[in-house]
């Protein structure tokens, strides 16, 4: 593999201000920096992965197997070693998009470029490419990315409206993305994914749903169970809030898949609005875009 990394030298008014933290007499007391910008992401087989769109927010950096610490990016961090030293990385995001649920994303693989020679009162410059772990050990259970002109999810009865293909300016990557409309009397809507799915793993294993959206208000994604009896549960996962430029999430349905182990098969929904009480209800205009649906696990 490639490394990508250089080197830079700390200007001398920083070594200054490093040195005064330093026992003078003890030059091993001065660190060596690693410094990382951006966390790339990169779908080796786009035909079975999908999209490469990521969020990684932080980097899991060991150093000589040891956990090093946990750092957002961008970021600039010492390390007491020198010489050639093994550094691995591993991609950190949001579970949820929540700020207090930073963890490192098991489908994604770990970055090695092997040893890294470092230097003290030097920095180090890494530039991370992530992939997915391999695939004997994932499966992409749905890939939704609406290139095909057309839509694996359906609406519901409950909903007034369904979704429709956007294009140009209004798609996120490639041609098209998905795209719903609220307005006047179409006050409410409710999709969900075309296939069901009756082999989500429900002991503990990891299961998420990848999305990039663009919503003007609140947009639900949920579970639906679905028994033999023809009992449907619906569960609410997450609400997503109002973002005006693209944003990409990372959906945990690991505990939830736990709730309804015994269920027959599941659905993931996406609703939106308010079920009207009268025929005289109407909503002013409110747009939902959704892109780059993947359910893994």
């Amino acid at each position: 593999m490639r490394k990508l990394y250089t080197t830079i030298i700390i200007s001398i008014a920083t070594l200054i201000i490093l040195a005064s933290s330093c026992d003078s007499n003890n030059p091993e007391g001065i660190p060596s920096y690693i410094q990382i910008d951006t966390a790339y992401f990169h779908a080796k087989f786009p035909n079975i992965q999908g999209s490469s769109s990521s969020k990684i927010v932080d980097v899991w950096v060991y150093v000589d197997n040891q956990i090093q610490g946990v750092y957002e990016l961008p970021t600039v961090f010492p390390i007491l070693k020198s010489g050639e030293t093994n550094i691995v990385l591993r991609p950190g995001i949001l579970m949820n998009g929540m700020l207090d649920t930073r963890i490192y994303y098991s489908f994604y693989d770990k970055y090695d470029p092997g040893t890294v020679k470092l230097v003290r009162g030097e920095i180090t410059k890494i530039e991370p490419t992530f992939n997915y772990i391999s695939p004997d050990f994932m499966t992409f259970a749905w890939i939704e990315d609406f290139e095909n002109f057309s839509s694996s999810l359906k609406a519901s009865n409950n909903s007034d409206t369904s979704v429709i293909i956007a294009s140009g300016s209004e798609s996120y990557e490639g041609n098209f993305s998905g795209k719903i409309v609220l307005e006047n009397t179409n006050t409410y809507f409710e999709i969900k994914s075309s296939d069901s799915f009756t082999d989500i793993p429900y002991t503990g294993t990891a299961v998420y749903v990848e999305l990039d959206f663009k919503v003007d208000t609140v947009m639900i994604v949920g579970l639906e169970a679905v028994y033999e009896s023809s009992r449907i549960v619906q569960y609410p996962v997450i609400a997503l809030n109002p973002k005006q430029d693209w944003t990409k999430i990372y959906i945990s349905l690991t505990t939830e898949i736990g709730y309804f182990y015994d269920a027959d098969y599941y659905n993931i929904y996406f609703s939106g609005g308010f079920i009207p009480s009268s025929s005289d209800d109407t909503i002013e205009r409110k747009e939902f875009f959704i892109d780059n649906i993947k359910l893994v696990y």
